[in-house]
């Protein structure tokens, strides 16, 4: 397929180019400037939309990943404008070329309970799946939270449409047992919430992240479909008490969890694209005490 990658100079959509790439698939990149890939990138503001509408000739599939990652360095205001906006353009510019396969860069700061204690609510249960309802308190989050509004209207506008939000968590390069986070205890809300990366302790692969971004791809599945991107283990394992710790409270199991699975299911993945986070081949799963 002829697709198109808008954030193609990131870190998910630089691994998902190489990836569709290596898989036989014809690609357009854009972004807002140019990366260090061999691969030629057009300079496209997304928020204009004359521009992204030049995009879309020829084109069989989209991988929207252009957003900003967060909001620090533009603020709420301007980085909320940025990604609704674009992210509306990319849709209309793909529904009016008749493009009916897009992929749209969601995360799982939409569920609300991730961020700083004053914009954090307790999950409702564990692990958190895909039914658990979009809480966000903040910019960002508010921000992806209506990406997958958006997609969800063109959805309902025209039914062959195929398109998935990947809601993901901590983008990271894990290659060995070493790199995950230790398991010594550290007791601040602070440490849960940033240094185990705003997402429950949970992370997936950037390598993995562009798999699923293919798979999604080529599915074709009809209708908006939110999918959580996640390891099959978390960066380290937790206890109830880091979580209470973190909530003030402990939200019920919806089925029975051990430390060393991830507090966010990605179960569904699994169940419609077969799709599982691969572990690095130096680690091995361990044992673990069921909670």
């Amino acid at each position: 397929m002829n697709i198109l990658v808008t954030g193609g100079s990131g870190k998910i959509g630089a691994a998902a180019i190489r990836e569709l790439l290596g898989h036989g698939h014809q690609i357009i990149a854009t972004d807002v400037r140019a990366g260090e890939a061999p691969w030629e990138t057009r300079l496209v503001d997304l928020q204009r939309f004359d521009d992204v509408r030049k995009l879309m000739e020829g084109v069989e599939a989209v991988v929207q990943m252009g957003n900003l990652p967060g909001f620090s360095r533009v603020g709420d205001a301007e980085g909320f404008a940025n990604n609704v906006v674009s992210t509306h353009n990319v849709f209309q510019a793909a529904f009016d070329a008749g493009v009916r396969r897009i992929v749209n860069a969601s995360s799982i700061q939409s569920y609300g309970f991730i961020g700083p204690p004053q914009t954090t609510a307790a999950p409702l249960y564990l692990p958190v799946d895909e039914d658990h309802p979009l809480r966000p308190q903040a910019g960002y989050p508010l921000s992806k939270a209506m990406t997958e509004h958006i997609a969800e209207s063109f959805a309902r506008r025209v039914p062959s449409l195929s398109v998935f939000s990947l809601r993901f968590t901590a983008v990271r390069r894990i290659e060995s047992d070493s790199s995950r986070v230790s398991t010594t205890r550290t007791k601040t809300k602070a440490w849960w919430n940033w240094s185990m990366g705003g997402s429950l302790g949970t992370y997936i692969r950037v390598e993995d992240a562009a798999r699923l971004i293919r798979l999604c791809i080529e599915s074709g599945r009809p209708g908006h479909t939110p999918l959580n991107a996640v390891a099959v283990r978390p960066l380290r394992p937790w206890s109830v008490e880091d979580i209470v710790e973190c909530y003030g409270e402990m939200p019920p199991f919806k089925r029975p969890l051990v430390p060393d699975d991830p507090l966010l299911s990605g179960e569904r993945a699994r169940e419609l694209l077969g799709f599982v986070a691969e572990l690095p081949p130096s680690v091995t799963a361990p044992v673990p005490t069921p909670v």
